[in-house]
């Protein structure tokens, strides 16, 4: 057998020095392993942290695009409801001018047409003191019919008369009526009325009945007679007169009735009639 030989001194020292080497080597790769190890995962975590960030940036760059949006959206709108209240309120304004000149065109028309007729109702009233309001009807139907003449608002002075209670001026002429309503249709009537000449002078008569009427001694003498009958049921005018105001102070103007009588010829009496003067200025 072949004995084993010693080492020397100096191949232990590079034996000592050799494994120094070596371990020193594996250390060092042990720990660039490690260190790549350990890059590599910083990078992974960098590159995925930077995703994300990148990933948050966009979705913010997006929310604040869509708020962008939706603000611009929500101002253009606004403007628009803007610009069209202005428009509106400007029609609106554009448009009262002429509602109103139209309205101030209908008052200036109607005051026109109000003065005007105003001012032809007071020339037609100085034109004539007395218009009848209804005039006698053709009697051919028996009926007679009630005069209501149209009364005068000017004077010729200030004095005064006073008719059956009625205030009459001086210088004016006025109309009388006698109406009268019977029970029953009538063949004939007769009658007078009275006035006091000072005061008023007669003027004309007309009876409404198809009678006559006279005028004598401050007297209007009336009679009737129609055997078709004379209905004076729902009343009627039995003539109408007028006089001139000559004189002031007071008077009465009085009717008679004298004789009434029926179809059969009967006497009505009078005091189942009613009679009733009528004064008109």
């Amino acid at each position: 057998m072949k004995e084993k030989r010693k080492l020397t001194k100096g191949e232990k020292i590079a034996l000592v020095i050799l494994a120094v080497l070596i371990v020193a080597v594996a250390c060092t790769g042990a720990w660039l392993i490690i260190d790549n190890v350990n890059n590599a995962n910083k990078a992974q975590i960098t590159s995925s942290s930077s995703a994300e960030g990148d990933e948050e940036l966009t979705s913010r760059a997006a929310g604040e695009d869509n708020t962008v949006a939706a603000t611009d959206a929500d101002s253009t709108a606004a403007a628009t409801d803007s610009s069209k209240s202005k428009t509106s309120s400007k029609t609106s304004n554009s448009a009262e001018p002429a509602e109103d000149e139209t309205t101030a065109s209908k008052t200036e028309s109607g005051t026109n047409s109000k003065t005007s007729s105003s001012t032809k109702s007071n020339s037609d009233k100085k034109k004539s003191k007395t218009k009848t309001k209804k005039k006698a009807t053709d009697y051919s139907d028996g009926k007679v019919p009630v005069v209501e003449p149209e009364t005068n608002e000017t004077h010729a002075s200030e004095k005064v008369l006073k008719v059956n209670g009625k205030k009459v001026y001086v210088g004016d002429t006025i109309t009388v009526t006698v109406d009268m309503t019977t029970p029953v249709v009538l063949v004939n009537y007769q009658g007078f009325t009275q006035y006091d000449s000072n005061v008023l002078k007669f003027v004309s008569a007309k009876s409404n009945s198809g009678g006559l009427t006279n005028n004598k001694d401050s007297a209007i003498y009336y009679n009737s007679s129609i055997l078709s009958g004379i209905d004076f049921t729902s009343g009627g005018t039995i003539y109408t007169a007028e006089f001139e105001v000559i004189g002031e102070g007071s008077t009465n103007i009085n009717n008679t009735l004298e004789i009434v009588s029926d179809l059969d010829l009967k006497d009505v009496g009078v005091d189942n009639c009613k009679v009733k003067v009528n004064i008109y200025d």
